[in-house]
């Protein structure tokens, strides 16, 4: 079972507010004479004065009368969007910057509070551009990359995350946020490395995972995945290492039990498998994925009644569809644990998934199997036609349309027609 994406912490979000003193902006607070000044420029400075005093609604008071008497004071709508900001008001505070901007377009501490203002109306493709203007004034600015990176984690682009971290810690390592990007970092090696696993891109993936290991060697999300990857192409012992490293650190991980626990069944180490899927129930006795393992155990050591006597367990947890299911699974394996090996109660079999339709005749992998037990047997129009019913349930199903190629195939390589039917 592959461990999900990690998101951050939305608090990483806010957590450090910075301004830069530009003429009379906060936290800026001389004094001055006053007889110096304009109007205007009195009551941007009463502003900060009550600004510097924690009072953030007066002082927004004050800004505005500031800019009322001059619209063109640029300090004065960059003050006003800090005291906004400061109250959580970001919607005005982002007209506020961007005020500011109109009248000075290479105001870097506009565009980087602007940005921050974005991040707090959640729209962070915005707060990237207005950073991504920022880092024009001020090339490699570490505080912008820090949000730069945060923002794009708050968008999924991983690989724009690790861009802007890793520059963050060559180029500034003693910048404030280092210590947060260290610890975040892998964090954003693993989503991306769960992105390119889900890709079906494997080599990306296994880089990544490799770099958050690089960060943490004990990383257990990545370990399991790594462990995932190497059993999708075959490295099962690997895998089987990898898995167990990760019970030694987690040793209630259900995702690892169940993975060991599959390679084991595979490799017919039956007792240790069933040991595995033991462990996974007593978490929780209703595991569906550990109780089907016990009963493939049973079935591969000959014990069909004690498989059986699992799916009977299952129908005490169960929705009773999925019970008929399991018990079909069962009973579609002979007395020596193959499945349609010969001696198999095919007849059984066929009244357990007709006795699921019942149930639930809209299920489309009911039928799937019906037309597999049908073309066991070499009832291909019988097979076709369960086929055809799978298809009618979900259009989207792949396995009835392969099955049907294939019946077609035989079919004609034995010179025998049936009856073609008009398919989703």
């Amino acid at each position: 079972m592959i461990d999900r994406v990690l998101r951050m912490p939305l608090l990483l979000l806010l957590c450090f507010f910075s301004t830069v003193p530009v003429q009379g902006a906060i936290p800026n607070i001389v004094e001055e004479d006053e007889s110096e000044f304009t109007i205007a420029e009195r009551h941007n400075n009463l502003g900060t004065q009550r600004a510097s005093r924690g009072d953030f609604r007066q002082a927004a008071g004050a800004f505005r009368k500031a800019i009322e008497l001059d619209p063109k004071m640029t300090v004065a709508h960059y003050n006003l969007g800090l005291s906004l900001l400061r109250v959580a008001n970001h919607k005005d505070a982002v007209f506020s910057f961007q005020s500011a901007l109109r009248l000075s377009p290479g105001y870097f501490d506009a565009w980087f509070q602007l940005g921050l203002s974005q991040m707090g109306l959640k729209q962070y493709r915005e707060s990237i551009r207005a950073f991504t203007e920022g880092m024009v004034l001020r090339p490699g600015d570490p505080t912008v990359r820090f949000r730069m990176g945060q923002s794009h984690w708050m968008l999924g682009n991983w690989e724009a995350v690790i861009s802007e971290w890793e520059a963050l810690l060559q180029d500034a390592p003693g910048h404030r946020s280092v210590e947060t990007v260290q610890r975040e970092l892998p964090r954003a090696y693993y989503n991306e490395g769960l992105a390119k696993q889900s890709a079906g891109d494997y080599p990306s993936a296994r880089r990544a995972y490799e770099h958050a290991l690089s960060f943490d060697t004990n990383y257990v999300s990545v370990l399991n995945n790594l462990a995932i990857l190497d059993q999708l192409t075959g490295d099962l012992d690997s895998s089987a290492d990898l898995f167990e490293r990760v019970i030694e650190i987690e040793s209630e991980h259900r995702g690892a039990r169940l993975g060991l626990a599959g390679i084991r069944l595979g490799q017919y180490r039956l007792d240790e498998a069933e040991s595995l899927y033991e462990g996974v129930r007593s978490m929780n006795s209703a595991d569906g994925q550990a109780v089907r393992g016990l009963a493939i155990c049973a079935l591969k050591r000959g014990e069909r009644q004690a498989a059986l006597g699992w799916a009977d367990r299952a129908g005490q947890l169960w929705a009773p569809v999925d019970v008929l299911m399991f018990k079909a699974f069962v009973l579609e394996h002979n007395e020596e644990g193959e499945r349609y090996g010969s001696g198999f109660d095919a007849e059984a079999v066929i009244a357990v998934y007709e006795h699921a339709i019942e149930r639930d005749s809209v299920r489309a992998d009911i039928y799937y199997n019906l037309g597999v037990i049908h073309a066991k047997a070499k009832r291909w129009a019988d097979a076709v036609a369960q086929f055809d019913r799978s298809l009618a349930a979900d259009s989207t199903y792949s396995a009835p349309r392969v099955a049907i190629a294939e019946v077609e195939r035989i079919m004609e390589s034995e010179d025998t027609q049936i009856l073609k039917l008009k398919r989703p």
